[in-house]
């Protein structure tokens, strides 16, 4: 989310709701993000075990540019 505060009134320039490339680390070590963005979205509290992360969890991303032969 993007946005400029003008004589202290926010202003929403972009939003782009959506899981991002750091997505993959929470769920790695445990956390479940989406059972707590339905709960929200029902109006509910998320269970505190599914913002909860393991410490010391492990993952690796990587990004290859593959030529087509």
């Amino acid at each position: 989310m993007d946005i400029i505060v003008r004589a202290d009134v926010p202003h929403l320039l972009d939003m782009n709701p959506r899981f991002g490339g750091h997505y993959l680390f929470a769920h790695v070590a445990g956390a479940n993000l989406p059972a707590a963005l339905v709960a929200w979205a029902q109006g509910r509290q998320p269970d505190h075990d599914w913002l909860r992360a393991t410490v010391g969890a492990r993952a690796f991303k990587d990004t290859a540019i593959i030529r087509r032969q």
